[in-house]
């Protein structure tokens, strides 16, 4: 993406959702690649392509990364900050993995050595540290909102294609007797969810 005066800080990180969403790198998000990507667990395949339709605002049927933007930008709040910050983190790592010998033979002091490697572990500890407490606050999230939402909305499971069925159930969204009921969206997709 080319950099222009009105970009914002978060147009990297956007954009690199973009690229990973964009399975066929065709530029556009299908309705498929959408809700492959961004299915939760909690929001229903109904409510999905209700925000697939929000953010498709030309109504072409796909989503283009300005609209990506448009959308995501006005909810991103105060999460602009992390993800400024892991730009600069990883611009810092990648200068630093830079610095480092390519092979054994490159190396030149040993006790220089010791030190690249003693901060490359720490560097990698404080990182992995960051991940329990956004995995237990995401988990959180999710937990209060199935509870919330527990047996009046049910989350998309899967999606089936032809006539491959693999509907994988959570068994504390869908416990006890249910009924698996299979929507056609497309002529070859179609997605299933569970009721009581």
């Amino acid at each position: 993406m080319a950099a222009s005066n009105d970009s914002t800080p978060n147009d990297a990180f956007l954009a690199d959702l973009f690229r990973r969403v964009d399975k066929n790198d065709d530029g556009h998000l299908s309705l498929l690649e959408f809700r492959q990507y961004f299915r939760d667990g909690v929001m229903s395949s109904e409510e999905l392509v209700d925000l697939f339709s929000e953010i498709d605002m030309d109504k072409n049927g796909t989503i283009e990364i300005s609209e990506l933007q448009t959308l995501f930008t006005k909810n991103i709040g105060s999460f602009s900050e992390g993800f400024e910050a892991l730009a600069r983190i990883n611009d810092a790592i990648t200068s630093i993995l830079r610095t480092l010998p390519a092979t054994q033979q490159d190396v030149v002091d040993e006790k220089e050595m010791f030190f690249k490697r003693f901060f490359l572990n720490e560097l990698t500890s404080s990182v992995k540290s960051l991940q329990h407490p956004l995995d237990a606050a995401a988990q959180g999230l999710t937990d209060e909102a199935l509870t919330r939402r527990h047996h009046t909305v049910f989350p998309e499971q899967s999606i089936i294609h032809g006539d491959r069925m693999s509907c994988l159930l959570a068994s504390s969204v869908c416990d006890g007797m249910f009924t698996i009921t299979c929507h056609h969206v497309f002529a070859d997709l179609m997605y299933c969810e569970c009721s009581v």
